[in-house]
């Protein structure tokens, strides 16, 4: 199960998965997620799959409201170190939790690999306000690396932004959209962005619904 991995891997998962060389990215992709649902003050907002708050200090910094949820404890227990004030931190398993709908924004990066991706968007839109925002970036399925990963890890599995899309608006999301950039899990290899036919093998999928 995810969660068990993540706690296993809690302590070094930063410096693993986020070390300082690929900061910019990380910011890059918050800033994808923020702009892509206009994060502002005064809204509420819902993380999913928050893990150690690395995304999360950074959604703090724009919005008075967030509630951040991740299933493992662990993480959970990292996250709260490096994110203070205007964050409240909820141990739940993503699947099966259902808030009140007063959320203008739900957000969450690298998560929806995780979960039953059907269930987990039908909550969302319980969930969000009427005229609510969500945006989520994922692993892209046709990226060789996201491929070879999914392989070693065996508890994360992907999909092509198009089946997103297609279940976003099964679930009633009309507007839902999705672009690629990013040609590996980091982020550090940028060319193939500028390659139409080649783009679809980038390493990141940003999925936005409004």
């Amino acid at each position: 199960m995810a969660i068990n991995y993540y706690d296993r891997i809690a302590a070094g998962y930063d410096n693993r998965f986020y070390p300082a060389t690929a900061q910019h990215k990380v910011i890059d992709r918050a800033l994808r997620i923020i702009n892509a649902t206009k994060m502002g003050r005064g809204q509420n907002i819902l993380e999913l799959g928050c893990g150690t708050g690395i995304y999360t200090r950074i959604f703090s910094a724009f919005t008075t409201n967030i509630i951040a949820v991740d299933g493992s404890q662990k993480m959970l227990e990292i996250a709260k170190t490096r994110v203070k004030g205007n964050v409240i931190f909820k141990q739940a398993d993503i699947n099966t939790l259902l808030l009140e709908p007063v959320f203008d924004c739900i957000v969450g990066v690298y998560i929806l690999q995780y979960v039953d991706v059907k269930s987990v968007l039908f909550r969302v839109s319980k969930m969000l306000k009427p005229g609510g925002s969500a945006a989520f970036i994922e692993p892209n399925a046709l990226n060789p690396i996201v491929k070879w990963w999914e392989y070693k890890n065996q508890v994360s599995h992907a999909l092509p932004r198009w089946e997103y899309v297609r279940i976003m608006k099964e679930m009633g999301f009309k507007n839902a959209k999705s672009s690629t950039f990013g040609f590996d899990m980091k982020g550090n290899i940028t060319w193939p962005e500028r390659i139409p036919i080649i783009k679809e093998l980038a390493g990141s999928v940003l999925i936005t619904i409004d």
